[in-house]
């Protein structure tokens, strides 16, 4: 067994696993319930307004978030700015945006895929059987026996840790 498959397999293990299992579907603004995770493609000039909140960096200006409502011809959006972690918790900090409806070229919801998700565990649990299918094959051979316990504390009590002769 070469390490260059234990290796191949971790890495595909690892990018199926990482996929998501969400996909961004076009849906009318009307329609979408408010709480729904959304995704919008903004006009450079809807951009410049919320520039400072979500930032572009030179890519279409694309925003993602939790609608929030709709109120005198804007979308509100409730998007992440950052992220605190206090030792083992953390905690998204969020900040709600305005954004003009009239500047939105694309507004799409976040829906489960299905059909991702069972592929996704199904490939996730054949690798991870393939790892261990291998891992196996290569240790077999080199696990050395257990030797047999001496005779000289017999006959006694033996707690795991601590052995000690009874009646000598």
């Amino acid at each position: 067994m070469s390490k260059t498959l234990v290796r191949f397999l971790l890495a595909f293990s690892f990018l199926l696993g990482s996929s998501g299992c969400f996909r961004y579907v076009p849906t009318p603004v009307g329609t979408t319930p408010i709480g729904a995770g959304v995704q919008m493609v903004v006009t450079p000039e809807g951009a410049e307004q919320i520039e400072a909140i979500v930032p572009s960096e030179g890519r279409a200006p694309t925003v993602r978030g939790t609608l929030m409502g709709l109120e005198d011809g804007n979308i509100i959006l409730s998007v992440p700015v950052t992220r605190r972690q206090t030792g083992f918790t953390g905690s998204t900090i969020s900040q709600e945006i305005h954004v003009p409806a009239d500047a939105v070229v694309s507004f799409q919801q976040r829906e489960f895929d299905q059909t991702a998700t069972i592929l996704t565990g199904v490939a996730a649990a054949a690798a991870a059987t393939g790892i261990a299918i291998l891992l196996s094959q290569s240790l077999q051979g080199e696990i050395p026996d257990t030797p047999e316990p001496p005779d000289e504390f017999a006959p006694g009590v033996s707690i795991p840790w601590i052995t000690f002769g009874v009646g000598r």
